[in-house]
């Protein structure tokens, strides 16, 4: 009998697969076309959540809502282009993890600020649906093994991935986690190609988090939120910079240069929650800095393996 997780997938998958017949594919029992199908639905459908959960914040500004609301919106933007990314990349017959992350950390975002979730059947739904897809995908990356080698999802790879987030001395499992965030790190065959592409994650992550807290104050005119909203996107501003010019040190192999950069952004998930704190206000990035302060830490450590 499998896990509860399971059975709860082979459930849902029947009616998952029931909106694919619904799109009136004509040769369904090609793995590949489930696949696809699978993730452009999920695709359509973290889209459609993060509208919704968007614009339920615009429309309840000013009340206990629209920060858990708004957080929710940013989980979800940050992944959407990744969705995209993985539907190209399918096409072109390789392979790049979805992510149950999301649904999970947008509820816990309503349950910090003890508001019922508007969107919690949606967000279980689509937790699900996720592993499905990831699931098809792998599925029809293994049977295509067969006839070719894809150096994106070839074992081995992933092997190397394990067992370079295994030298480092922060959990290897938020390191695993967070490389799989990008498609590229199947294909890294390298310890600087890996510490690379954390560097790109964790700098695109960061930028967003600034516009992020830049544009939040803007809904809140005259409230106290505004002052530590605006220190914290100027934290993230500096390190956002700091972070650019190591992506240039890196380019040109100056890892050593590069590391003093990113241990100095390490700090700037902490610095964020103190400015909350000491304003006594609730942070609307608590989730987010809690998962960055992890990533960028795991960046470090990657960049430090290449120095040394």
């Amino acid at each position: 009998m499998g896990t509860p997780r399971n059975a709860c997938a082979r459930f849902r998958l029947v009616f998952f697969q029931k909106e694919m017949v619904a799109s009136q594919v004509t040769r369904m029992e090609q793995n590949e076309e489930f696949s696809t199908i699978a993730l452009d639905i999920i695709t359509t459908n973290y889209t459609r959540t993060r509208n919704f959960v968007n614009d339920l914040a615009n429309r309840h500004k000013g009340e206990p809502i629209e920060q858990p609301s708004g957080l929710c919106a940013f989980y979800y933007e940050t992944y959407i282009p990744l969705l995209h990314q993985a539907q190209a990349l399918l096409a072109k017959k390789a392979y790049n993890n979805a992510s149950e992350l999301v649904p999970n950390v947008c509820e816990s975002g309503f349950r910090d600020a003890r508001i019922p979730s508007p969107v919690q059947k949606s967000d279980a739904y689509l937790s699900i649906d996720t592993y499905v897809t990831e699931k098809l995908i792998r599925l029809n990356m293994t049977l295509l093994l067969l006839l070719f080698f894809v150096v994106q999802c070839s074992s081995g790879d992933i092997n190397f991935i394990n067992e370079t987030c295994g030298e480092l001395t922060f959990r290897s499992d938020v390191c695993v986690r967070f490389l799989k965030l990008d498609q590229r790190s199947y294909a890294a065959t390298t310890q600087e190609e890996l510490s690379s592409i954390a560097l790109d994650i964790i700098t695109n992550n960061y930028t967003k988090a600034r516009d992020f807290l830049k544009d939040f104050p803007s809904k809140h005119p005259g409230e106290p939120i505004r002052e530590p909203c605006n220190v914290c996107a100027n934290f993230y501003d500096d390190s956002t910079e700091g972070l650019h010019h190591a992506q240039e040190l890196m380019a040109k192999k100056a890892y050593k240069d590069a590391w003093p950069l990113v241990d100095d952004a390490v700090s700037t998930p902490n610095l964020c929650e103190s400015a909350f704190s000491d304003a006594a206000v609730p942070s609307p990035v608590k989730q987010t800095d809690k998962y960055l302060l992890d990533d960028s830490q795991v960046t470090r450590d990657l960049i430090l393996l290449s120095v040394s």
